[in-house]
């Protein structure tokens, strides 16, 4: 079925994606920081959706007039993608890659059938393409969110160019910071941003303000699934304070 979304976007819901029924439940599946998005993102930026899935992300990005570059492996959820940006018309443009984000270009095996939990494997799986995060947007996007099932960090270092770019204000990781505090993946993670100066955050979607978080040297504070990383803080705090209202439901944010 089709609902509606946000700033008068739709999106289709299909049994069985779990994706798409917690936007039916919940809207925001991920609220902080998907009004963290729509109170950055601007006309004429550009937001990279990593692990796009069935495009919930790139429609709320898109909604803003931001352009989107929206990143899907899987093919089945690929087509599913490119209905949602079909049934909705942006002010910027929506590009849809075929892709997995990995370090390097080349290609990767992952599964296909475990909808929301696809994954990157090292044998048996469906061979799709490799791109790097360097390669989708030359010039640097303005935002990244990365949903990658664990294969966050290969992406992170095909993005040498794209940490130091100018544009990047901002990156969504998911990295279940609290339960993964301990894992090398996650300590690199956070020390190639930590070295391109971004640093970890949650966001207070009420008071519009950014809540700076521990380093890894100790049991971070309890977070949701996704940590925000912010460099130049200053410019962050003045677009999330004089972004307008959007609402969501019956509340305005």
């Amino acid at each position: 079925m089709r609902i509606s979304f946000v700033n008068g976007t739709q999106l289709l819901v299909y049994p069985k994606r779990t994706s798409s029924t917690a936007v039916w439940y919940l809207r925001l599946p991920d609220p902080d920081e998907m009004l963290f998005a729509l109170h950055l993102l601007r006309s004429g930026d550009v937001f990279v959706d990593g692990g796009a899935n069935i495009g919930a992300w790139s429609v709320l990005a898109g909604s803003t007039g931001a352009d989107v570059v929206s990143v899907e492996p899987v093919p089945s959820t690929f087509s599913v993608l490119e209905r949602q940006v079909g049934i909705n018309q942006f002010a910027g443009s929506v590009k849809l890659v075929q892709a997995a984000l990995a370090a390097s270009r080349g290609t990767v095996q992952m599964t296909i059938e475990r909808d929301a939990v696809n994954k990157v494997i090292d044998a048996g799986g469906f061979e799709v393409p490799t791109v790097t995060l360097d390669q989708l947007v030359p010039a640097g996007p303005t935002m990244i969110k990365l949903d990658l099932e664990g294969y966050e960090l290969e992406a992170i270092r095909g993005a040498a160019r794209t940490l130091t770019s100018k544009p990047l204000l901002a990156l969504v990781v998911e990295t279940f910071r609290k339960q993964n505090w301990k894992l090398p993946k996650l300590i690199e993670i956070e020390q190639i941003l930590a070295d391109a100066g971004f640093l970890p955050y949650s966001y207070d979607p009420i008071q519009r303000i950014l809540i700076p978080l521990r380093g890894l040297e100790a049991e971070p504070e309890q977070t949701g699934n996704n940590t925000i990383y912010v460099r130049d803080t200053t410019a962050v705090v003045d677009r999330l304070r004089t972004a307008p209202k959007i609402r969501i439901g019956r509340t305005k944010w």
